[in-house]
């Protein structure tokens, strides 16, 4: 059976779609929380040291006019050094009124045990005191155990959710997650903290609900689903920001992620099973209930070809009860080696997922440390993805750009600005200080877009009784990629980190078009992946 000609006929994108898309709004807005929630949860906070000398650690403001005196400065811009003071003249009579240039000696430097803070924001570096740069990769270990989370999800909840159903996994990780992440939002230490930010990114949703809402639209709407979803993904990194500066606790916002979480399992219940699963399962009973609702609703009749092939479907799982024959158990990776076109399609999906996944989140954790508000940055980059995909949409909707043209020149479009700072550096540092931060932003910008168009290759260029699998697969080696990105900082000693956003954003573009073309064409139902059946 046919489920492309199905939609077709009954139409690909109608009121049974869009009230499935309604019920799977906020969790595919949520999906975005635990994924992305660390890079607050886990920023570094402004702090210098107390200097009882001169001030009162609970009268104090954070930069005082004898700051200078008291305290040396460094990095660029010039900043409060977090971890030392001068030493103190002892031979001067010090007072909270007079601190003079006598009081202290800034020939001798000398670390502290106290500190003040420019703001009142809660982080895990604030609640475990995880200060000075011996414990910078205590914070940024929770971004390569995030992924790490995520990584175990792609490669064992993935293949679950081809086994058991993507309704199922989506119902179960909910409930577990939300569950989770309430349960780290009162983690009394850091190790507590780490082992939970591992087991909630574990039981991460998108991936199923991203499978189940891309497998319930006809072939020509599935770039507007894809591109719906992920902006529902970009609404909820905004959604994160916005509670974290408002409630400036992280604990605050991780409970709200649960309560969200938790909330969602009321009404999730409703959503239906995908329908190609069911076929690829061969519960051909659920098939045809489904697709008699689809026509229902879309106030659309079956034609006669269609509805005797649902009759065929009914008297053939006749008589397979009747003859007990029970759906075989497939192993993903047999599969996999045994079809070279999958193998192929796969190696260049993990590739291009592994550059597309680095680079991204390399941008993006490059947000919050730019000049001026870490919030308002982080907003703008999130916001940028909104036209990213806007734009995507409209180019392959009525300019008829294909899937693989779209992921090569997007991924060439990211190498430009890598290409312009590496050439031209004088001038990007001669111009205004904002200019790193449009930089970033005109990155994030293509590499969306390519992040976006990788999504749905993988959704399209893999059989249904394999399809999550896989996409779980290449998104668990793109992860891999994804534990280098916090430790970008570090690598920059070594390299010039646009040096390599340009490599191998060149290379991906040049290695995506190899792929099949699958824009318009019906999406897989079996391994039979000959390259006839999508080039």
């Amino acid at each position: 059976m046919d489920l492309e000609v199905v939609f077709t006929e009954l139409g690909q994108f109608g009121k049974y779609q869009t009230l499935q898309y309604a019920l799977l709004t906020i969790p595919l807005l949520a999906s975005a929380f635990e994924e992305i929630s660390y890079i607050f949860t886990s920023s570094e906070v402004d702090y210098r040291c107390l200097v009882p000398e001169c001030e009162q650690a609970n009268t104090t403001e954070f930069s005082p006019p004898w700051l200078s005196l008291a305290v040396p400065y460094r990095g660029d811009p010039l900043q409060p050094a977090w971890c030392d003071r001068y030493g103190v003249n002892l031979a001067i009579n010090t007072t909270a009124q007079l601190c003079s240039s006598e009081m202290f000696l800034t020939n001798v430097t000398q670390t502290c045990n106290q500190w003040v803070f420019e703001s009142k924001e809660k982080t895990i570096a604030t609640e475990f005191k995880l200060f000075c740069e011996e414990n910078i990769w205590r914070r940024t270990m929770v971004g390569t155990v995030n992924n790490l989370g995520l990584i175990t999800n792609y490669i064992i909840v993935c293949y679950l959710s081809d086994r058991f159903g993507r309704k199922s996994a989506l119902l179960t990780l909910t409930l577990v997650q939300g569950l989770l992440v309430i349960l780290q939002s009162f983690s009394p230490s850091y190790s507590t903290f780490i082992l939970l930010e591992y087991l909630v990114c574990f039981c991460s949703t998108f991936n199923s609900a991203f499978v189940l809402a891309i497998e319930m639209v006809g072939g020509d709407k599935r770039m507007f689903a894809n591109c719906l979803m992920n902006t529902l993904y970009s609404l909820g990194e905004v959604v994160v920001a916005i509670i974290m500066w408002w409630v400036q606790d992280y604990r605050v916002l991780l409970r709200f992620i649960g309560a969200i979480k938790l909330v969602n399992i009321l009404y999730l219940w409703l959503v239906s099973e995908s329908v190609h699963w069911y076929l690829t399962m061969e519960y051909y009973e659920q098939v045809v209930n489904v697709v008699k609702n689809i026509a229902r609703l879309n106030k659309k009749q079956l034609s006669e070809s269609t509805q005797h092939t649902l009759d065929n479907l009914v008297a053939k799982r006749e008589k397979i009860k009747k003859a007990e024959v029970k759906v075989p158990t497939r192993s993903v990776i047999r599969e996999l080696f045994n079809s070279r076109p999958l193998l192929s399609r796969f190696a260049i999906c993990s590739l291009t997922w592994s550059v597309n996944v680095f680079v991204y989140f390399g941008f993006s954790l490059m947000s919050v440390t730019l000049a001026g508000n870490k919030y308002v940055n982080f907003l703008l980059i999130a916001l940028v993805e909104v036209p990213a995909y806007a734009a995507m949409w409209l180019g392959m909707e009525f300019f008829n750009i294909g899937r693989k043209t779209a992921l090569a020149c997007t991924f060439l479009l990211t190498a430009v600005p890598c290409l312009i700072y590496l050439f031209v550096p004088s001038v990007i540092r001669s111009v205004q200080k904002y200019q790193p931060g449009q930089m970033v932003e005109m990155t994030i910008f293509s590499i969306t877009i390519s992040y976006t168009v990788i999504y749905e290759v993988g959704a399209e260029v893999f059989p249904t009784e394999l399809r999550q699998s896989m996409v779980g697969l290449c998104c668990a080696v793109g992860c891999i990629a994804g534990l280098f990105a916090p430790q970008i900082p570090l690598l920059a000693l070594y390299i010039n980190p646009m040096l390599l956003f340009f490599w191998l954003s060149v290379g991906a573009g040049s290695l995506s078009l190899l792929l099949p073309e699958t824009q318009g064409r019906s999406l897989p139902d079996t391994n039979h992946c000959r390259p006839s059946s999508l080039s």
